[in-house]
């Protein structure tokens, strides 16, 4: 699910980058905040089966 949403987050900010300037810092907040989730999940990492 946090991957999902983070490849549909890299996807807004490449739309806003290519051109929709006007809510371009909303985008890169997202991006960041994606960011940060995916730090925290790759940090966190899969507990081990019993």
């Amino acid at each position: 699910m946090l991957w999902a949403i983070f490849l549909v987050l890299i996807a807004l900010w490449v739309v806003a980058w290519a051109g929709l300037h006007i809510v371009g810092w909303y985008i890169h907040l997202l991006l960041a905040a994606a960011f940060v989730a995916l730090v925290i999940r790759l940090l966190k990492g899969r507990k081990p089966v019993p």
